[in-house]
């Protein structure tokens, strides 16, 4: 499993995004915008997550699991395997045969590219939300001997050069616990009749 180590921020203008995308790249580059949804399930003290793409063959599964905080942020493994869409009813009767029945659904709207050993993530349009993301790449863990203090010293410098806010571990913690509130989760069976009537 890869190890995942990222930070958060708000979007405080939506307007401004495409700007401070190119700031970021340095260029006028296009980033075309991509159509998701996410659904959240709780196993076992993991979170794995479905994540379906408009216009791709396959969807997204992906287990995340905690295992430290470091300089207040979370440290997690994930492990991301891609299963083909004409699967996805299948796939997810498996699922809930496994007690994964109920999950919480998500929309978004992405923009994402990746600079500097960093994947750039600009959502809008979420549950939680407008905001943004920064990962580290797996090359970036290697280049810093997997040290997570180091790691997001270096996502929070890059965040700072391009006046991006960041929330701390409780910010987001409490900002997505208070986004969920009162919102009830959704059998897999209109999950699955939710994602196969999307293409």
């Amino acid at each position: 499993m890869a190890q995942e180590i990222e930070i958060h921020g708000p979007i405080k203008d939506e307007a401004a995004i495409s700007n401070k995308i190119k700031e970021i790249l340095g260029n006028d580059e296009a980033i075309t915008s991509i159509h998701q949804v996410a659904i959240f399930f709780k196993y076992e003290g993991a979170t794995p997550v479905v994540r379906w793409t408009d216009g791709q063959e396959s969807f997204e599964f992906l287990y995340k699991r905690k295992l430290k905080k470091e300089g207040g942020l979370s440290v997690r493994e994930e492990l991301t395997t891609y299963v083909p869409k004409t699967e996805c009813e299948n796939f997810l009767q498996i699922m809930s045969r496994l007690g994964l029945e109920k999950g919480l659904v998500s929309p978004a709207t992405r923009f994402e590219f990746v600079k500097n050993q960093i994947e750039w993530s600009f959502k809008l349009n979420t549950q939680i939300g407008n905001y943004w993301e920064a990962e580290a790449m797996p090359t970036m863990l290697k280049e810093l001997h997997n040290d997570s203090d180091g790691v997001l010293d270096k996502l929070r410098e890059a965040a700072s050069i391009y006046n991006l806010e960041v929330w701390s571990e409780d910010q987001f913690r409490q900002h997505y616990k208070k986004a969920w509130e009162g919102i009830e989760p959704e059998s897999m069976e209109k999950i699955i009749k939710k994602l196969i009537n999307r293409k």
